[in-house]
């Protein structure tokens, strides 16, 4: 069985996680907080696709993280809607540091 650290689900009680229903906040956790084994531990659990296509649509991703992933996977930097101007700017409302 492929293991995530629980410690990036603070949020949550981790063993309630439905890896399937909640792939999204799960792949969003991993992108935004997760080391090197939780990465490989992700592409075990979801395809490529799915990574990609959640990284695309997330609107909880630093642009440090966003950005990472892009070139990581070889993306358009102006298709991943948190890196789009309109939320850049709404994310350093926001968070102002």
């Amino acid at each position: 069985k492929t293991k995530i650290r629980s410690q990036i689900f603070w949020d949550t009680d981790p063993k309630t996680i439905d890896y399937n229903k909640n792939k999204e906040y799960v792949i969003k956790k991993v992108l935004e907080y997760g080391n090197e084994n939780d990465f490989r531990n992700l592409r075990k659990k979801y395809p490529s696709k799915v990574i990609k296509s959640t990284l695309m649509n997330a609107r909880g991703l630093s642009p440090k993280s966003a950005n990472f992933w892009a070139i990581i996977f070889n993306m358009d930097q102006n298709k991943i809607k948190c890196l789009k101007k309109p939320y850049l700017k709404k994310h350093t409302i926001y968070w102002p540091h």
